[in-house]
């Protein structure tokens, strides 16, 4: 970002208006035919990023979007730029401009454009000024003036994106940008939080700071998608409600705060005459052949398994339990099951822990539960490094995740570490080896087990997520994303206040039958060892508890359940 010599002169800036009242975009037919509907302004807010130069930076391609979603938009603003061949090119996009340039003259835009929505994205050339610190508190008093002159208009207020000289110094503005737009939207005002930072990577950005036309367009669908979250800020025929919402877009199209809605109880014990257990947890699941394939842990004066099959989850109550201790599994300690279909063999592996760690079963015929094989163990005694670390812990909680060479295998200990052990495709199952610590804090609540990975499908991208006990003593997840299954992994919804799936961010249509969100599985779009999950249909069978159920933990009287995401990118 170049400065900028001198401040626009009054003549210029009375010309750079009447060049966009003669550029303005007329009311058109509404999507539906049904009339005409006057276009929503919108104001392209910021620095050299917003200007976007000659090629009109994330405008050109939002723009499109919007009118191939039937949007009838105007971009407003003072200044007129891009190529000759886009319809709309006015915005407030000031190359060099610092925060508090743009406060310096966002009154008089406002009151001259009246928009409707507002896309601030501001901040960069404060990230090597003289005082990056504060340039949070520089925008929030941005922030807290535009909703004063314009308190009834939308504004998105997104993170920055890289500078590849100042990474540090943006991901510290960043971090203190998000908790203090999502303050200004708890207290009543319009104002939405978009994470653009993940959004750009730093290879789109060729002299480190301004993005190319890739960058530019990944710009566009952040904000676009943002946008679709909140209603009316692109339709003239709807409203938003006061108060802002998160759009806080992740590596994969992954939000970065995720929201849920419960089923009530899905899948409860079935006594038989020999089988007599008090809960039911930890499950996993695959949807094969039109059916889903649920497996899941029993406990009655020990540990083993059952497995049951249903086509819709509406018949998840009724469908019948095998007991797995009845199959080649046999009777003993067998819990915390995972199953996938190992392409390369042709063959169904469910990996369970035992007395011995990690162990596994194999057949060809996921539907007959009765034809799966004898334990056989993934190691032969405990790798030292987890002797080393894992104090009053147990060993627990087996994830197998593989890619186009590798297979690794994750475990926890309930000590505040997650070890991942490798193995070349072509060996699985043997061969496990070169056990690391692919995690680990010094809470141990905080990384306690069942943790899972996932690869976001049609990217490169892998999801971790990780039980946690909470400060109230509920259990909830924290997640993770990363480039490749060892990393590294980057926090994405980390927090009590901003988890992955913990009870203050799942409603209960039908009753909140629990406060734990515990063990559980993503419902994957395949079925194979890749572990492959759809970013547009996230939902997650986990267990929960009576929140007034209390006694010695094993004997608790976990449930299964079912969580849909509800603010889906897609």
């Amino acid at each position: 970002m170049t400065k900028l010599r001198a401040a626009l002169s009054a003549t210029v800036l009375l010309t750079a208006l009447c060049a966009h009242s003669a550029e303005a975009t007329p009311s058109i037919k509404d999507a539906s035919g049904g009339g005409l509907a006057d276009p929503v302004r919108i104001m392209p807010l910021g620095d050299s990023i917003t200007h976007g130069g000659s090629i009109g930076g994330y405008r050109l391609d939002l723009g499109t979007k919007l009118r191939a979603a039937g949007r009838t938009i105007d971009f407003v603003g003072s200044m007129t730029d891009g190529p000759a061949s886009m319809p709309d090119r006015n915005h407030e996009g000031h190359p060099g401009w610092t925060i508090a340039q743009i406060d310096a003259n966002v009154v008089n835009w406002l009151r001259t454009y009246n928009p409707r929505t507002i896309l601030l994205h501001i901040g960069t050339n404060d990230m090597y000024g003289s005082d990056p610190a504060g340039a949070p508190r520089r925008l929030s008093t941005l922030i807290d003036r535009i909703t004063a002159q314009s308190p009834n208009s939308d504004l998105f207020v997104a993170t920055i994106i890289p500078i590849r000289f100042a990474d540090q110094t943006v991901r510290n503005f960043n971090n203190a940008v998000k908790p203090m737009v999502r303050a200004k939207a708890s207290a009543g005002k319009r104002v939405h939080l978009v994470d653009m930072y993940p959004s750009v990577p730093v290879a789109d950005l060729p002299d480190g700071i301004h993005p190319n036309a890739a960058g530019y367009s990944k710009m566009a669908t952040t904000w676009y998608n943002a946008l679709r979250s909140v209603p009316g800020s692109t339709n003239s025929g709807e409203t938003s409600t006061a108060g802002g919402t998160d759009f806080v877009q992740g590596p994969g199209g992954l939000p970065n705060s995720f929201r849920w809605s419960s089923s009530g109880v899905l899948i409860s014990p079935k006594p038989d005459s020999s089988h007599q257990p008090v809960s039911v947890k930890d499950p996993s699941v695959v949807y094969h052949n039109g059916k889903y394939h649920v497996f899941a842990s029993i406990y009655t004066n020990g540990y083993n398994m059952i497995y049951t099959s249903f086509s819709d989850w509406s018949q998840a109550s009724s469908a019948p339990h095998y007991y797995l201790d009845r199959s080649g599994i046999g009777s003993g300690y067998r819990a915390a099951p995972q199953v996938f279909y190992f392409a390369p063999q042709r063959l169904w592996y469910l990996v369970y822990q035992t007395g011995a760690g990690g162990s596994y079963s194999t057949t060809t015929d996921i539907s007959r539960p009765e034809t799966w094989s004898a334990p056989r163990n993934f190691y032969s005694s405990m790798p030292q490094i987890i002797r080393d670390n894992i104090g009053n812990g147990y060993w627990v909680d087996f994830w197998n995740v593989c890619d186009s060479a590798k297979c690794y295998l994750f475990s926890s200990d309930d000590n505040g570490h997650l070890y991942r052990s490798e193995t070349t495709l072509a060996n699985f199952p043997n061969g496990f080896t070169n056990t690391v610590i692919a995690m680990q804090d010094p809470n141990r609540n905080k990384l306690f087990e069942a943790a899972n990975v996932y690869k976001i499908q049609g990217s490169n991208t892998y999801l971790l997520v990780h039980e946690a006990i909470g400060s109230d003593g509920r259990r909830w997840f924290r997640s993770w994303t990363a480039p490749a299954i060892i990393g590294p992994w980057t926090a994405l919804a980390d927090t009590e206040s901003n988890p992955f799936a913990r009870a203050n961010n799942v409603t209960f249509p039908s009753g909140q039958w629990t406060r734990d969100i515990s063990h559980g599985e993503m419902i994957r779009s395949g079925t194979d060892q890749i572990m492959e999950i759809s970013p547009c249909d996230l939902r997650y069978v986990y267990q929960g508890l009576n929140p007034n159920a209390g006694g010695e933990y094993n004997r608790l009287p976990w449930r299964l359940g079912l969580l849909t995401q509800t603010n889906s990118a897609c």
